[in-house]
């Protein structure tokens, strides 16, 4: 089981992550407004070193050109409940 925080956007999870929230992964979007989840992902590299991120997107090819290496941690939509459990089980054990 997993529980959820939700931020509206990158500038308000990068405030959630400084607030001491506990998060063991971040899910995020390759389109938002203001701040594009690959630019969100370089962020959390800097400020939380070894912190997941996952991405969901229906822009494939935007994610890639941006981040290549990160392949095997994009959800493309639509993804069922299952897809998602498995990628936060894959990106966790990883992390051990």
């Amino acid at each position: 089981m997993h529980t959820s925080a939700e931020a509206d956007g990158g500038a308000t999870a990068l405030e959630l992550l400084a607030s001491g929230t506990h998060v063991d992964v971040v899910v995020t979007d390759v389109r938002m407004p203001g701040m594009t989840g690959p630019r969100l992902a370089t962020r959390i590299e800097q400020l939380h070193p070894g912190l997941p991120v996952v991405f969901v997107t229906g822009f494939a090819d935007e994610l890639l050109a941006e981040r290549p290496g990160d392949r095997d941690r994009m959800l493309t939509k639509p993804y069922d409940a299952d897809a998602l459990s498995r990628m936060l089980h894959s990106v966790q054990l990883a992390r051990v």
